[in-house]
């Protein structure tokens, strides 16, 4: 309202001109004031208003030249009805725009627009300008026409990430901005706002990298959407060049339906793996394949939950947030590494090489010491390179080998890093997994038959091999479960592409945990040891044997003994 009395009197005064037919030259500043090199008004009595420079270039609207010998009148302190950051300014002889007298005398501003079609296109502005006769400045509101852009740079210039300012582009195309607008929101042109770095009320702007996964599309009103965020970027608080934008702190949200589901069925997979780990540490036998199992399924429940936690927390960017991502990287590697171990392990098995010397309690002994310093000292060795990598001084933000965690997520910012410090890795070990289970089966095939003979002749040795076969089967589901999986997920991050083109094996892939509680907890004889430990005296239940007869477990404490000792016997024959 305060706006509109304040135009009351130039609207007035307006109006009577143009009724009257004398041109009206809309001026900035106030009578008896000029722009001065900052281009704000200032009292100059020195030189006077020469309009000169407008009558003489001024059109009829069939592109004639004006012929009036009549003075203008002057219709000054102009109102503009756009914000200070959403003016633009164009200088005579030097910028493409034209003045255009209406048959009443009022003028017009014509003005070239950038366009999406292969021709010149113009938007005519009847309003929102003003004049500077000193300067010779016209001062308009382009978006009141056309959607605007905010380009970080001055035009021929680009933002530049590891500096942290614009740099002179030269001839490079990057210099010349031309994003990706909605449908029909360009149609009719669209106006490019140079040197737009928006002043932000936090803190300094954050980077955001075009990619695959992330786009920029701008709206009709200049606001501008970036894929994965539910809401726009208003036009205030972003600026861009090609592929990249600066937005101020806060105003990228994601929807959180997608991090809640995701982050949920992660710490739940954390909470099956912790069952599981129960199982291989308190039910199953004490031997060292069981040790392998215990803490293969330990370290991939601290993945899964720090995995989960970084989900739920997806907004958090500080030392925690940079903390977690290290986490996450090592408790994965080291447990592709206990994978290893065991796959490393029945090939040495089925290999013929001499064990480790001493008892069979000293060779696991021996074996386990081996086989950890190996896991756990190569996953912290790839832990310790990446932490030097992001934290030692001398390597630029933007190198593709910089982790940068924490910059945008909890995780590496850039596929170079990801390839390098995690799936590069992971990759590596399954093709070893895969090598070594080949040769495993090669020789199972050579031995077979000397088995076979063996057992012929009433040599009961065979038993080992057979023990040997069940972990390999054992081996085998950990192995296609971890490695067929990981293998979709390593595909997924390398091609790329909408988020609901992984959706399916995003889920699966969460759900990995559950295949693994199923292959551990969920066996006969591991339900009878779980019955036989869980304290439900007087409690009978009914369970039903291999023929199909039924039989109730008897509570007083030697048959729960003699229960537990059969159901212990039969789970180390089938692991």
């Amino acid at each position: 309202m305060a706006v509109m009395w304040k135009c009351f009197p130039s609207c007035l005064a307006l109006f009577l001109c143009t009724a009257a037919g004398n041109l009206v030259i809309p001026k900035c500043c106030p009578s008896g004031q000029q722009f001065n090199r900052a281009l704000k008004c200032e009292t100059s009595d020195s030189v006077p208003d020469n309009w000169d420079w407008i009558l003489n270039t001024a059109v009829l609207p069939d592109g004639q030249t004006v012929n009036s010998t009549e003075s203008p009148t002057v219709m000054a302190n102009t109102t503009l009805n756009c914000p200070h950051d959403s003016r633009a300014f164009l200088v005579h002889e030097m910028s493409d725009f034209r003045m255009i007298v209406t048959q009443s005398g009022r003028l017009h501003l014509e003005v070239l627009v950038d366009s999406l079609r292969n021709e010149e296109q113009a938007a005519n502005y009847t309003e929102s300008f003003c004049m500077d006769a000193k300067t010779r400045i016209i001062t308009f509101c382009p978006c009141m026409k056309v959607p605007c852009l905010r380009k970080c740079c001055h035009h021929g210039h680009a933002y530049n990430v590891s500096l942290g300012k614009c740099v002179d582009m030269e001839d490079d195309d990057r210099g010349f901005w031309q994003p990706n607008f909605e449908y029909g929101a360009a149609q009719e042109g669209y106006y490019i706002l140079s040197n737009m770095i928006p002043t932000c009320e936090a803190r300094t702007a954050s980077v955001v990298q075009a990619s695959d996964d992330t786009r920029f599309t701008v709206l009709a009103d200049g606001s501008v959407q970036v894929s994965g965020y539910s809401q726009s970027v208003p036009s205030q608080k972003y600026c861009g060049d090609a592929g990249m934008l600066l937005v101020c702190p806060g105003q990228l949200r994601r929807s959180n339906t997608k991090y809640l589901v995701y982050g949920g069925l992660l710490v739940l997979a954390g909470v099956l793996l912790l069952a599981s780990v129960y199982t291989t540490a308190c039910l199953l036998p004490r031997t060292v394949s069981s040790y392998f199992h215990t803490t293969h399924n330990a370290v991939m429940a601290v993945a899964y939950v720090g995995t989960g936690i970084a989900q739920l927390l997806h907004q958090k960017k500080d030392l925690a947030c940079v903390s977690l991502a290290f986490i996450i990287q090592f408790a994965f590697l080291a447990a592709f590494f206990w994978l290893n171990v065991m796959c490393i392990d029945i090939a040495w098995a089925f290999s013929g090489l001499r064990p480790p010397q001493g008892s069979a309690l000293e060779r696991d002994h021996k074996k386990f010491i081996l086989y950890s310093v190996y896991a756990w000292g190569t996953a912290g060795l790839i832990s310790v390179i990446t932490a030097v990598v992001e934290f030692v001084p001398g390597l630029a933000d933007d190198s593709p080998f910089k982790p940068n965690f924490g910059r945008r997520s909890c995780w590496f910012e850039k596929p170079a890093a990801t390839l390098a410090y995690f799936y590069g890795p992971m990759a590596f070990l399954i093709l070893a997994n895969l090598i070594l289970f080949l040769y495993t089966a090669a020789r199972i095939i050579s031995v077979r038959r000397d088995t076979a003979i063996l057992n012929s002749a009433g040599n009961t040795s065979g038993s080992a091999t057979n023990k040997e076969k069940q972990r390999l089967v054992l081996y085998v589901k950990l192995f296609c479960l971890m490695g067929l999986t990981w293998i979709t997920e390593i595909i997924s991050w390398a091609v790329g592409g909408a988020d609901y083109y992984w959706y399916i094996t995003d889920v699966v892939n969460m759900l990995r945990a559950v295949f693994i509680f199923v292959i551990f907890c969920c066996k006969r004889s591991v339900l009878n040891l779980l019955r036989a430990r869980l304290p439900c005296s007087g409690v009978k239940r009914i369970m039903h044997s291999k023929s199909g007869t039924s039989f109730s477990v008897p509570t007083s404490s030697l048959k729960l003994t003699t229960s537990f000792k059969m159901s212990t016997r039969r789970l180390s024959q089938e692991t």
